[in-house]
């Protein structure tokens, strides 16, 4: 069979028509590689763009989230402090009106203090004047507690620099030092606010007070202590 192609011409060209159809056949079976087209390239710069974008929304995302929280966070500090400042207003709006209404107790208070029993036994006129005057007063300072405005009068009790003013030092070694023996001028809180502290007269040469119950030292002024430097011969002198 092959030495007749070899002899025949037309078995020899469908011979190689025969291995030109198979070679094309595998060169179809396998496609050899070729390079990415203009437009494959195009597409991958795309990926890549689209995700240098998407790393770039996250960062601003999270940068007006921050921005977000922060400003809650600000307007939720200044609700409550807007708040706290209403309530004080409303608190605390008596304040210059109660005051001037010190001086009005404290002149019913000398008024009373200026009559002796005696004078008012005496003389019934003064007696009644004098009732007058008890009951106003009176009838002041219950208004002054339905308003929550306490009076303090601390004969007695330790000497206590937030609330009072020591104008001088008594002399005494059988009260502790720093007792609060005498009250020059009551004192008035509103609430927890102090309106005027009492001015009084502290003890001075007996023992130390002793401590309080929550563990904090009740010591009054002493002769290096600073609150009756101001003022204190002054006033030791006219006592």
């Amino acid at each position: 069979m092959n030495e007749e192609r070899l002899h025949n011409p037309k078995a020899q060209e469908s011979h190689a028509a025969d291995l030109s159809a198979e070679a094309e056949m595998e060169d179809q079976g396998e496609p050899t590689p070729c390079a990415p087209s203009d437009g494959e390239a195009e597409e991958n710069g795309e990926v890549e763009d689209n995700g240098e974008s998407v790393g770039e929304l996250r960062r601003e995302a999270a940068k007006y989230k921050d921005q977000l929280l922060r400003t809650l966070a600000e307007m939720e500090n200044l609700r409550r402090r807007t708040q706290k400042e209403r309530e004080d207003a409303a608190r605390y709006a008596a304040s210059p009106l109660v005051k001037d209404l010190l001086a009005v107790a404290d002149n019913l208070g000398r008024a009373l203090s200026s009559v002796s029993a005696e004078d008012r036994a005496a003389n019934p006129a003064l007696e009644a004047v004098v009732s007058g005057v008890e009951m106003t007063e009176r009838g002041l300072q219950n208004v002054f507690e339905r308003h929550n405005i306490a009076r303090l009068d601390p004969v007695g009790e330790p000497f206590d620099p937030n609330v009072h003013e020591a104008l001088y030092e008594i002399p005494n070694t059988e009260s502790p030092n720093g007792t609060v023996l005498q009250v020059i001028e009551v004192g008035y809180k509103l609430h927890d606010r102090l309106l005027r502290p009492a001015k009084v007269g502290v003890s001075r040469g007996g023992p130390k007070q002793s401590a309080a119950k929550d563990g904090t030292a009740a010591d009054g002024p002493t002769d290096e202590s600073p609150e009756t430097a101001s003022g204190a011969g002054a006033s030791q002198d006219k006592a």
